[in-house]
């Protein structure tokens, strides 16, 4: 099991087509909260900036489904971010976080 980074931040992503909410944990990793909501369109952009200034270990990006487990719409979307996203920061793991 790989060490755990200390001293490094966990971004969450709420992907939305119009906008995306963020929420980071401390360095610590102990606690989560909103850091702020930006346009979707700006969002590689402000990760790009805040990656600069704080050691982010991971990125956890909402799976949003259906209640009988299908996928939701907004998931193609979400899927062609994360294919952009994992070409900026090759060295962040992505995980995904059912929503429901």
């Amino acid at each position: 099991k790989k060490k755990k980074n200390f001293l490094a931040r966990i971004l969450a992503l709420d992907f939305g087509k119009v906008r995306t909410g963020i929420a980071v944990t401390d360095e610590l990793q102990l606690i989560a909260s909103g850091l702020t909501t930006i346009e979707t369109k700006n969002l590689l952009s402000f990760l790009e900036e805040y990656t600069k200034n704080e050691s982010v270990e991971l990125f956890v990006v909402g799976l949003p489904k259906q209640m009988d487990n299908t996928a939701s719409e907004s998931e193609v979307l979400i899927k062609s971010f994360l294919n952009k996203l994992k070409v900026k920061f090759p060295s962040i793991p992505v995980e995904r976080q059912d929503e429901r």
